[in-house]
């Protein structure tokens, strides 16, 4: 029963009415706060200063609410009808106020707070929950009774509908009551822990408006659900109230972006369907832009694309986080081809699969989860023949699912890029965002997506002229980065854009000079060894070097030096550590070479010779296993000699910066090649002596041999890869594409 007011209670001509503007909330709040103190029901609005055994909080609650609504201006009383607890309503009216104060430092209103945060109806509660701030968010902390609801959570976390309906049956106030410190209802609980059926079951029990009811954090059942995946389950809550889709959480966030946030494709497409199409535009809040940002962050990009076309000017929208989708989608840079790395198979079967992407918003939409779901023989095109008939049979071993998937990916991307790009060129430069899009440009140069820097030149010709804080253009930028395939694109520029290779940063630097200092970081782990790094930083060297006009070559910058000064000195540690790896690998290589040179000379005079025919004249050698082991020993002694003096070589070096270009990495080349065969021929060698010695007897000698196979095996697994690389990089085509088609 409400407590009655007391004597010395304010008469309500002393409280003005709140304005809608707030410019009166000081006085007012002073004189309210006194109104309440005086009617004994002050406490509704500091819980914390109640003590835990109060019985009459509710009817207090009540009393201040009142109190307040009546003595607020209906624009302002309109903002909080439907909260039932004076405390969020005080709390709320001091936020807005805090934010329309210039000079603070101002913390973001929670959203539901202001709008209206369903707790569902907190007259039951005999105890006030407790306000604690947690990440610059005020949520309430309810008290809970382990005793009562402890075997309820345990029968959930079991999966025991029956055991969960028996405590029910038992405490039905159970089903709409906090069980949990961040007052969840045990349909929270359940959703929470992933268990479909007890929170089908659950929701069954409860009331339509009940399952609206959101805890702490303002989510509701199909939050948790949707977080989960549990695309059934969010069809069943949603059977029973259609207006959950609806319903953001604290943060702002709707149940399809939980689900997105939870990279859930099926049940992210299907809620983005339920969704009305008004939630995601610019002008009713940041849901469209953050659910776009949460489809290229987690890769459901068919709803990413349908919701761009829908609404283009989310592309340059921020949403809550200050995130751009434009500025997401140039750091995704594994959703695009040119920074996929495949092995020379799987580009193969990348080129003859076949992908499709919608072409316009209006058709049905296409779920990647459904592509996903095809058989090899729809994926590749027929007209490949019989590459197409055996990547048929093989596809189940080659991972022609993954690939590809990868390659529905990169073609949603690029048409996600495409839309934005269309978006922008439609826009003049001073109605784009301050820095919006030459940040993104960077950002996509620094992690080599060319198709972003194609594109977006393409659309927006005047970005091309576009320099960075230091005042380079993209090119200059794919060199300071090493970025050798957005470095190419200079390849496809006709004869009138040559002059880029020309300019010069606000440092007085010219290309060579930034070729000249050392690479990023990341780019030089990709690498293996320091010596091979050191080829690369020469190459990318030579290669700018090729193209700068010849005067770039001695002209100095704003510190004074010339790009071969800048070299020298940036490279001198990588070029020490270069040094280092060389002689560590031909040292111990060495020794290795030097050990098979001993046993195999050494073996030619102590082969099983039997039981002579003729004179000085082995039985054996009339045999075929005695000719292989000739041979085979032979070619091992001599390729470990070569190995041996390839590596003598490389020890002996003076390891100028010439010689890491090609004269160290050929002489590397040949030493493992030759220790390789010289490896091969040792165990041919020793299974030919075996055959000789056990008379063909083979139930032995074939387990012998396999064990003999492993060192071979062990050695093309650890240092074959690195022999590829360096003979790719020294004698292939090289890591710049020279044959670039025009693009510009």
């Amino acid at each position: 029963m409400a407590t009655a007011p007391s004597n010395n209670q304010l008469p309500s001509t002393e409280i003005p009415p709140l304005k809608s503007t707030l410019v009166n909330y000081p006085e007012w709040s002073g004189r309210m706060r006194k109104n309440l103190e005086a009617q004994g029901v002050w406490e509704a609005v500091e819980p914390r200063s109640i003590p835990r055994n109060s019985g009459n909080w509710s009817a207090k609650n009540k009393i201040a609410l009142t109190t307040i609504r009546n003595f607020c201006e209906d624009l302002i009383f309109s903002k909080f009808h439907t909260i039932s607890s004076a405390k969020i309503v005080w709390d709320s009216l001091a936020k807005m106020y805090e934010l329309q104060l210039p000079g603070l430092d101002r913390v973001d209103a929670p959203r539901n707070v202001i709008t209206g945060l369903n707790f569902g109806d907190l007259s039951t509660l005999s105890q006030p929950p407790s306000i604690i701030a947690v990440h610059q968010l005020t949520i309430w902390s309810f008290e809970i009774d382990h005793l009562k609801y402890g075997p309820m959570y345990a029968a959930i976390y079991r999966g025991d509908w029956i055991g969960l309906k028996s405590e029910i049956d038992s405490h039905p106030e159970a089903l709409n009551a906090k069980v949990a410190v961040s007052g969840q209802l045990l349909v929270h609980i359940a959703a929470g822990a992933g268990k479909g059926k007890i929170t089908q079951e659950l929701a069954i029990l409860m009331k339509k408006s009940d399952l609206e009811i959101q805890d702490s954090w303002g989510q509701t059942a199909l939050t948790y659900t949707a977080f989960n995946g549990m695309t059934k389950t969010c069809e069943f809550l949603i059977s029973l109230n259609n207006n959950l889709v609806c319903i953001p959480d604290l943060q702002g966030t709707l149940p399809v972006i939980a689900a997105c946030s939870g990279v859930h494709r099926e049940t992210t497409s299907y809620l983005y369907r339920l969704t009305p199409p008004d939630r995601f535009y610019p002008e009713n809040g940041c849901n469209g832009t953050t659910l776009l940002c949460s489809c290229i962050f987690s890769g459901i990009l068919d709803v990413g694309l349908d919701l761009l076309r829908r609404c283009p000017s989310l592309t340059l929208a921020s949403d809550s986080r200050n995130y751009i989708p434009f500025s997401i989608l140039a750091m995704a840079a594994s959703r695009f081809h040119s920074c996929s790395r495949l092995v020379f198979w799987k580009r193969w079967i990348y080129s003859l699969l076949h992908v499709e992407v919608p072409v316009a918003h209006s058709e049905t939409r296409i779920q990647i989860s459904q592509h996903a779901q095809a058989k090899p023989h729809n994926m590749i095109n027929p007209g490949n023949g019989v590459r197409w008939r055996i990547l048929k049979l093989l596809g189940s071993f080659v991972g022609l699912q993954q690939i590809y998937e990868m390659k529905l990916t990169h073609a949603y991307a690029l048409e996600i890029l495409r839309c934005m790009c269309c978006y922008i060129s439609t826009k003049e430069l001073r109605d784009l965002p301050t820095g919006v899009v030459e940040d993104a440009l960077a950002e996509a140069v620094k992690n080599g997506i060319v198709e972003f820097v194609v594109e977006l030149i393409k659309a927006y010709p005047q970005r091309m002229y576009y320099t960075d804080i230091f005042g380079r253009h993209v090119i200059m930028a794919a060199i300071s980065y090493r970025q050798e395939k957005i470095y190419s694109l200079i390849y496809g520029l006709d004869s009138e854009n040559t002059g880029w290779t020309a300019q010069y940063d606000y440092f007085g630097n010219n290309m060579l000079h930034l070729a000249g200092t050392l690479a990023p970081e990341s780019r030089l782990a990709s690498i293996s060894g320091a010596a091979l790094q050191m080829q690369r930083e020469l190459q990318w060297f030579k290669e700018v070097e090729s193209l700068v006009p010849p005067y770039h070559k001695d002209w100095f910058n704003m510190e004074g030096e010339k790009p071969q000064q800048i070299f020298d000195k940036s490279h001198k540690q990588l070029m020490a550590d270069g040094e280092k790896w060389m002689k560590e690998t031909a040292t111990s290589s060495t020794v290795v070479g030097a050990l098979i040179i001993t046993v195999m000379f050494a073996a030619i005079f102590t082969v099983p010779s039997g039981s002579p025919l003729e004179r000085n004249k082995p039985i054996y050698s009339y045999q075929k296993p005695y000719l292989v082991f000739i041979i085979s020993d032979s070619i091992s002694l001599f390729a470990s000699s070569t190995s041996v003096l390839m590596f003598l070589g490389i020890l002996t070096s003076r390891y100028s910066q010439e010689d890491f270009l090609v004269s160290l990495p050929t002489k590397l080349i040949i030493g493992l090649s030759s220790l390789f065969f010289s490896i091969a021929s040792m165990m041919v060698s020793f299974c030919a002596t075996l055959v000789i010695v056990l008379n063909a007897e083979w139930h032995i000698v074939i387990p012998i041999v396999l064990l003999a196979s492993v060192p071979v095996t062990l050695f093309i697994l650890l240092q074959f890869p690195l022999l590829v690389e360096i003979f790719k990089y020294t004698y292939g085509p090289g890591i710049f594409d020279k044959k670039v088609k025009q693009w510009y």
